[in-house]
């Protein structure tokens, strides 16, 4: 738009008498069905009142810029509906994780004939601001437009009325005989013009949320899918834990118990000893418990194999041992049985006379 362009459009009034004079009567016929122009866009405007107020200033070069209106809804984490008052360039807090309505400073009037989309701000988007957009919004709609917006960060962002939050795009859709001439349409049609209920135009947020959720609480359910999911995780490291400390505790009982087998043996004793040791000391420094408990409890497991087998060696050891040593003693009673006595000695080798 040029720079000097100014809207000649004065009240909300002024914008409601030129929509009911055009409402169903296309004062230009000749831009044909599609997505609108800046210039045809401010046409129009002028022309049917379809926005207000409005600003040349705020045109791109196929949607107009609307700003943020005098109202803000949200429900807070008790489920308290709180209407902010944002008029005079008041602020309103958009908190992690939340959700805030908006109420559109312009009004709309659309025509028979004329369809729109709105979108989020660029700005807002890099933010990582998500708005409830996609469904189009029929012709024949009057009112204004309430938007919901998502913070899906961490990040609070403040909001402030007439701060400019969306880009909305017009679509002129195709010809109909109510708003214009048939353009050479040879083929009577069986379909049938459906236009914008009266009882839907004008209502109020309270009208959208009672119809929406009968009036109930509306909020993020990121929050409470965080808590809980902090909650779930919370009791699943308790009881890894708890399973964690039942499979050690277990481990150990095996361990002690073997050390009092060992207790005559300085090396396994020592072995049993700073396994304990090295135990206590990867638990103290562990930095994550429920990720390395496992890791122990094989290390441990594997440990304790080893002392098994250590066991069963130093048994069987013991056993040869055992043997060896009745071998001994038997080899030493037959030597004695075999060994003659002092008697025997005599009798063998008698002493002369004199």
């Amino acid at each position: 738009m040029a720079p000097d362009l100014q809207s000649k459009i004065t009240s909300s009034e002024a914008a409601g008498s030129l929509y009911q004079a055009t409402r169903s009567k296309d004062p230009f016929p000749s831009i044909v069905p599609a997505l609108l122009n800046s210039a045809d866009i401010h046409d129009y405007i002028e022309a049917t009142g379809m926005v207000y107020p409005y600003s040349p200033d705020l045109m791109k070069s196929s949607s107009y810029e609307a700003e943020i209106g005098d109202t803000a809804i949200y429900w807070d984490q008790q489920g308290t509906k709180k209407t902010v008052d944002l008029s005079g360039g008041k602020e309103v807090t958009l908190q992690p994780n939340s959700l805030v309505y908006f109420e559109t400073k312009q009004e709309f009037r659309l025509p028979d004939y004329i369809a729109i989309r709105f979108n989020l701000r660029i700005t807002n988007v890099h933010r990582g601001l998500l708005l409830g957009t996609g469904p189009l919004v029929d012709p024949g709609f009057c009112g204004k437009l309430l938007i919901p917006i998502h913070n899906l960060t961490n990040v609070p962002y403040k909001f402030k009325g007439g701060e400019k939050f969306i880009w909305v795009e017009f679509t002129k859709i195709s010809p109909h005989p109510r708003w214009s001439a048939s353009q050479g349409r040879s083929a009577v049609q069986s379909g049938k013009y459906v236009p914008f209920p009266d009882d839907k135009n004008w209502r109020k947020p309270f009208q959208y949320f009672e119809k929406a959720n009968d009036g109930n609480p509306i909020n993020n359910a990121v929050p409470d899918a965080l808590q809980k999911a902090n909650e779930t995780s919370q009791k699943a490291m308790d009881r890894a834990k708890q399973l964690t400390w039942g499979a050690i505790l277990a481990v150990l009982t095996v361990i002690l118990g073997l050390y009092s087998l060992f207790y005559g043996s300085w090396t396994l004793s020592s072995d049993a000893s700073k396994l304990v040791a090295d135990f206590q000391k990867e638990m103290n420094g562990a930095t994550n418990f429920q990720r390395s408990a496992s890791e122990d409890i094989v290390g441990l497991q594997e440990r304790l194999r080893t002392l098994t087998s250590a066991y069963e060696a130093l048994k069987a050891e013991s056993a040869q041992i055992k043997d060896e040593i009745a071998s001994l003693r038997n080899t030493i009673h037959s030597v004695n049985e075999q060994k003659p006595s002092p008697n025997d000695a005599e009798k063998a080798n008698p002493s002369p006379k004199n």
